[in-house]
């Protein structure tokens, strides 16, 4: 009984310190902000803009945006890479991706096959 009791102890433990919680994750990075395309073109870049309260909007190049929706971001097992769902606004089904933290300024998205380097604005 002793080593039950000590087995289902070292479980709960052990599931307990590999968890991250969302604090982590705000502490660690982030997202709010206007984010755009690392290009060498200036004038009407495309980009995202990431809000605190998880609204998310597409901008293909101009002042109005071409996609809105929600997103999440969850931490994953390798560092400064987060799950990044984007869940068009009219839709239920999310868009699942990933996003990499290059630096404070600079972030990778790869979503449908498709990868952007952003940078923060």
């Amino acid at each position: 009984m002793k080593h039950i009791v000590l087995f289902a102890t070292f479980l709960i433990l052990a599931g307990t310190a590999c968890k991250k919680s969302k604090k982590d994750l705000d502490a660690n990075f982030s997202l709010p902000g206007q984010w755009t395309e690392a290009t060498s073109s200036m004038w009407m870049q495309p980009g995202y803009k990431f809000n605190a309260n998880l609204s998310y909007s597409w901008f293909a190049g101009g002042t109005t945006p071409e996609e809105t929706g929600t997103y999440q971001l969850k931490t994953t097992s390798t560092p400064n890479v987060f799950e990044l769902r984007l869940t068009k606004t009219g839709t239920t089904t999310p868009d699942i991706g990933t996003l990499e933290k290059i630096s404070n300024t600079i972030i990778r998205i790869t979503v449908n096959a498709k990868t952007r380097t952003l940078m923060r604005m």
